[in-house]
């Protein structure tokens, strides 16, 4: 759900999303640093403490591309730290292997 609302928040500064205002790597409670208006950077910062919901999680955008006469496309990837797999398999939950969950959105804007 996260990607999915990333990508709606973009449609709905599309002007933004098109000069790649979004671009960039997220982590918990941190948008990436961008020269974007106010409003889109407080939507990004939004966006990236509902983020930090998920244990280990970061995201990254990228490019929006042109396809076709009017259409764009972006990819919005999140990948986060499975915690209940490890607990689920018995891992150990201070080792450096847990299991990662990984989400990507193609799109188009």
């Amino acid at each position: 759900m996260l990607a999915e609302d990333l990508a709606d928040r973009m449609r709905g500064d599309r002007a933004g999303a098109i000069a790649n205002d979004y671009l960039g790597t997220y982590s918990a409670n941190a948008a990436p640093a961008t020269g974007a208006p106010p409003a889109t950077q407080n939507a990004m910062s939004d966006w990236a403490a509902r983020l930090a919901e998920l244990p280990g999680a970061t995201a990254t955008v990228s490019a929006v591309t042109l396809v076709g006469a009017t259409a764009y496309t972006v990819t919005i990837e999140v990948d986060w730290v499975d915690t209940r797999a490890n607990a689920a398999v018995g891992s150990n939950p201070t080792s450096a292997s847990f299991a990662a969950g990984k989400f990507v959105l193609p799109t188009e804007i």
